[in-house]
């Protein structure tokens, strides 16, 4: 008797949890790494309409005092019934059906102006009481202000890297390039001279700061160049997207295999270069040309590589400003770098 009771209990409670495993509770799903300038999307497992009045209730975390801060309510804008959408649940990803919902943040002051992300915990909203709290709370973007933080850190770090890589020489040469902020000394010029003066001076302050990409012979590397625009892109995006989601970025093995090969041909070519000039000036069209003493020949090689490369930054910066991420790039662009840097790298093989 007291052994059918045991059976019994199990069986019902067995029953019980199954019955909870398969109840298809409202769920609310919100992607990582959005921003309040564009529309802001939320899944919900149910067949929401207008006549719920769905709306979005956002609370902010303080960071110093405890507690949350101003709670804003944000009605809907547009909702897309029956949309398929992956959710993770218990670290396994799965596929659910509902409604995607957009709200528009904009108008609100979600994140303060001059901070780059707000951290916030949602409720849903629809009906008069049916609501949905997001078990974690989410991080919401300010794309212009990561913006503007990125851009005065970069330009902190490359000041500073020009200031370190110039000698005495330069920097007086620099220093008094800044002199056509003087505009007094204008005074009485025509306005063709004083451009021309401007335009000058602008030059030799360019050919002076950019010095740090000079190899030995004291003449413009197109191996360094790549390596500092591949190296000043990717930091940009690194550090906008990472104020953007306070997380580390998932960096592609392509893009550092195109880093690595972008490095290779910068060392390849340190390594050959046997010539050593004290003095150096950046000149563009050193870029493209090859020296033999004091020769400059115009290389088709130079050309194929200058031309790939700033053709897949182009292509890399608009599709990391679209996806919002670090963009895969294709093992056929790679590859076809590689096939430009070994063409690139295989002269300076030949015997001298």
């Amino acid at each position: 008797m007291d052994g059918r009771i045991v059976k019994i209990y199990v069986t019902g409670l067995l029953l019980t949890i199954s019955c909870f495993a398969k109840a298809d509770f409202p769920r609310m799903y919100i992607p990582t790494g959005q921003v309040i300038s564009e529309p802001f999307k939320v899944y919900v497992n149910r067949n929401i309409t207008d006549s719920m009045h769905p709306r979005l209730c956002l609370k902010k975390i303080r960071v110093f005092n405890p507690g949350f801060g101003d709670i804003d309510t944000v009605t809907a804008t547009d909702r897309f019934p029956n949309k398929i959408y992956k959710v993770t649940i218990s670290g396994k990803e799965q596929t659910d059906t509902g409604t995607l919902i957009t709200f528009n943040l904009d108008k609100h002051r979600i994140v303060d102006r001059y901070k780059t992300v707000e951290r916030l915990i949602p409720k849903f909203i629809w009906n008069t009481d049916s609501t949905i709290l997001c078990e974690n709370y989410i991080f919401v973007g300010n794309s212009f202000s990561s913006i503007v933080w990125t851009g005065i850190t970069i330009i902190l770090l490359v000041a500073i890297i020009i200031a370190w890589s110039g000698n005495n020489n330069n920097v007086d040469i620099f220093k008094k390039t800044l002199s056509f902020f003087n505009f007094k000394s204008y005074r009485g010029s025509p306005p063709s001279k004083v451009c021309v003066i401007i335009f000058t001076k602008i030059n030799t302050g360019i050919k002076v700061s950019l010095s740090f990409l000079c190899d030995q012979t004291g003449h413009a590397s197109l191996s360094r160049a790549q390596i500092f625009a591949w190296t000043l892109t990717i930091a940009c995006f690194l550090l906008s997207f990472g104020l953007l989601r306070l997380d580390v970025l998932n960096i592609p093995a392509s893009l550092i295999s195109l880093m690595g090969m972008t490095i290779a041909s910068g060392v390849i070519s340190y390594l050959r270069n046997d010539e050593e000039i004290n003095n150096s000036s950046f000149e563009f069209r050193d870029l493209i040309c090859d020296f033999k003493g004091d020769i400059r020949k115009v290389s088709l090689l130079k050309i194929q590589m200058l031309i790939f490369t700033v053709s897949i930054l182009v292509v890399f910066i608009v599709k990391c400003n679209l996806e919002r991420c670090l963009w895969d790039l294709p093992w056929q662009l790679v590859g076809l770098m590689g096939v430009s840097q070994a063409g690139y790298v295989a002269p300076k093989f030949k015997k001298k």
